[in-house]
């Protein structure tokens, strides 16, 4: 955990200089949001202006995520109050529902090595089928994009959905 002595370095001794701190840092989500974006960071900028280079590292992309971790738990039971000169108690609140399963619906993707040159695609779950979409024209994909390196190695924004009950 952080702590601060007032000295501005955040380690708690006071003497002024800088040393590594200890932190512990996470996110709780509620409710949870119907979408979610995320961010993979795929570019590098170069020293001098020249321009940012592509990560082509493969990511394993996971058609659905477990969020649970990141929600709260169900909070305790409330008794149920006592009304006066009522012969039963009031009902418990139901507790909150459990979080939701998220499932890829998209992924834009960068087809190119550096920020100056490319071209970007979309894949998109459309049912139970991907479609990718490349300027004016659309194709059925064959596979998941999960499954095709394409987009595993320049994949950058995945969106992810709420699975409808």
């Amino acid at each position: 955990a952080a702590r601060s002595d007032g000295d501005g370095d955040g380690d708690g001794d006071g003497d002024g200089a800088a040393k590594p701190n200890a932190t512990a840092r996470h996110s709780l989500l509620r409710p949870a949001p119907p979408l979610l974006l995320l961010h993979l960071k795929r570019f590098e900028h170069a020293a001098g202006g020249a321009p940012a280079r592509k990560r082509r590292t493969v990511v394993e992309l996971d058609e659905t995520l477990d969020l649970s971790a990141h929600f709260p738990p169900p909070p305790p039971a409330k008794p149920a109050a006592k009304r006066r000169g009522a012969a039963s108690a009031a009902a418990a609140e139901p507790p909150p529902p459990p979080p939701p399963a998220y499932h890829l619906h998209a992924i834009v993707t960068h087809h190119g090595y550096t920020t100056g040159h490319g071209h970007y695609t979309a894949a998109v779950r459309e049912g139970d089928e991907w479609r990718e979409y490349d300027d004016e024209s659309a194709s059925k994909l064959d596979a998941p994009p999960t499954e095709d390196e394409r987009h595993t190695k320049g994949g950058y924004i995945l969106m992810y959905k709420v699975n409808e009950p």
